[in-house]
């Protein structure tokens, strides 16, 4: 499973990110961090990994910037699943908690960002599972109508 992060440019939030990149790795999820280099620009590589991605996950704090709301705006119109970590504190506005599934972490607690992440990949897991179990009771259905 592959999974898009999106996350603000500050040196502080990519930090985040990039444990929040071990933790899904040690879940066996392959990860893509937005503002890694690529050949193409910048804008179309974002794109193009989000497509390619089975799931955005977002990292929202004080911090997070434009590029953060376009990224989920691209994985909304390209009918991603998107789930969030929220800061404490941080009001989840506008079309965001109506399209995400997210958790809360204080950032007063650095390691308490583990299982607000371990709990959303619980959540993709089983998302992903019912997506199997449903293509496998339509494909039963099939079989039995031929």
């Amino acid at each position: 499973m592959s999974i898009f992060i999106s996350c603000s440019f500050d040196p502080e939030i990519k930090n985040i990110a990039e444990s929040i990149r071990k933790i899904f790795e040690e879940s066996k999820m392959n990860v893509d961090i937005s503002g890694q280099a690529e050949a193409k620009s910048l804008p179309e590589s974002i794109r193009d990994k989000i497509r390619k991605s089975e799931a955005l996950f977002t990292l929202i704090t004080e911090k997070h910037s434009s590029w953060v709301q376009n990224e989920i705006g691209i994985a909304y119109d390209a009918h991603k699943p998107i789930y969030a970590i929220v800061q404490k504190d941080v009001k989840v506005e506008g079309i965001l908690p109506h399209i995400t599934v997210y958790e809360e972490y204080d950032p007063s607690e650095p390691q308490a960002i583990e299982s607000p992440v371990k709990n959303i990949i619980a959540k993709i897991l089983a998302s992903r599972k019912d997506a199997i179990i449903e293509g496998l009771f339509f494909l039963g259905i099939l079989v039995l109508i031929y």
